[in-house]
């Protein structure tokens, strides 16, 4: 039997054919990788969301509403940018421990650097404490807005509400009502003012020493190539950062009179499609962009810094369309956050939403 070679034409068509097959399987295995790529970036978004979730549910769970509860809101000067960079800074009691090892010699903490004696360290323990969530700056010193949304972080400080005992380990002089500043906000884990002394301080106090040296302007400052600050650090890649409390709202012209549960402060409190009932366009005094409310604290006197209470806002409230009512204290609180993944394959990252309900 007399065999055939293949043609021209045939060789052509098998090699154009195989061609299509390497391109489409091409096309598939790039589709396979970044499925993949983004399935591995969503699994590291939820974990960093479920870090920041979980550690939110602990502290509320034992939060202090007897104590002093202070917010600070704040977004780009611009209402169509997303970006918050709020701060909360409340008490709570649970089982606190540092993540410093304290020299019994010294009183101070103990770093990286530091030569450590196992029989000479102490952890700093306790069951009250002062906890700040907000956005960390760089070692730069950089404003949050000047950083890559990408590059933000979250910080937690805690410090251990430390009371010296008789027969013990004494904390001796640190951070009080007298030396409290930016450097012992980040330096130590503990503070030597008691529950009371917070509860107890004037307006002066928290207007003088903690608006300025812990809240509004001043953030947490991590640098991540020196270990020793990234006991403040709770989660990276966190772009955004808002925080809500509740109260009930309705609008004057509903008949029906049901109030309905809304959210302080917000673009558009009312949800009409506008933002001229704009919390922050018509809650500030001096910015368009920051402002603070606070529970079970003295008058910071409002009306130099821009920090409201509930009477305050009350007043506020009668002056606008939509009726408010709010208690004494948050109903709950709503946090919002911007994540992102480390490589940015999911592009803009994922916003989450957690509420934390503060009824007894």
């Amino acid at each position: 039997m007399k065999r055939r070679a293949f043609t021209l034409i045939e060789l052509m068509a098998a090699v154009g054919m195989l061609a299509m097959i390497i391109a489409f399987t091409s096309i598939i295995f790039k589709f396979g990788i970044d499925a993949h790529r983004v399935s591995v970036a969503n699994a590291e978004i939820m974990r960093n969301a479920r870090a920041i979730t979980e550690q939110l549910n602990a502290d509320f769970k034992g939060l202090r509403k007897d104590a002093p509860l202070l917010i600070w809101f704040e977004q780009d000067n611009t209402y169509d940018d997303p970006n918050r960079y709020d701060q909360i800074l409340f008490f709570a009691s649970g089982d606190f421990s540092s993540l410093q090892l304290y020299d019994k010699n010294t009183r101070e903490p103990l770093y990286v650097n530091d030569a450590i004696i196992s029989n000479q360290v102490k952890v700093i323990r306790g069951n009250l404490a002062r906890i700040q969530y907000a956005h960390a700056t760089n070692a730069d010193d950089a404003d949050i807005e000047d950083i890559r949304p990408i590059d933000r972080i979250l910080s937690r400080r805690t410090h251990i509400l430390y009371s010296n005992p008789k027969n013990g380990f004494v904390l001796q002089g640190w951070p009080d009502f007298n030396n409290l500043d930016r450097d012992t906000e980040d330096y130590y884990e503990h503070d030597t003012i008691t529950m009371a002394d917070w509860k107890n301080a004037d307006r002066d106090y928290y207007r003088n020493e903690v608006i300025p040296n812990i809240f509004v302007d001043y953030h947490p400052k991590i640098d991540k190539t020196d270990a020793d600050t990234l006991h403040l650090l709770l989660c990276e890649k966190v772009s955004s950062f808002t925080v809500q409390w509740a109260y009930w709202g309705k609008d004057e012209d509903n008949d029906s009179y049901d109030w309905e549960l809304r959210w302080f402060p917000s673009d558009n409190p009312s949800n009409d499609k506008t933002i001229d009932d704009s919390h922050f366009k018509n809650y500030t005094r001096k910015y368009d962009d920051s402002f603070g409310v606070y529970f079970n604290v003295a008058d910071i006197d409002a009306n130099e810094t821009d920090w409201y209470d509930i009477s305050l806002l009350k007043e506020e409230w009668d002056k606008v369309s939509e009726v408010y009512d709010a208690e004494n204290y948050p109903f709950a609180l709503k946090f919002t956050f911007t994540i992102y993944d480390k490589n940015n394959f999911i592009e803009g990252g994922r916003t989450f939403t957690h509420i934390v309900y503060l009824e007894d």
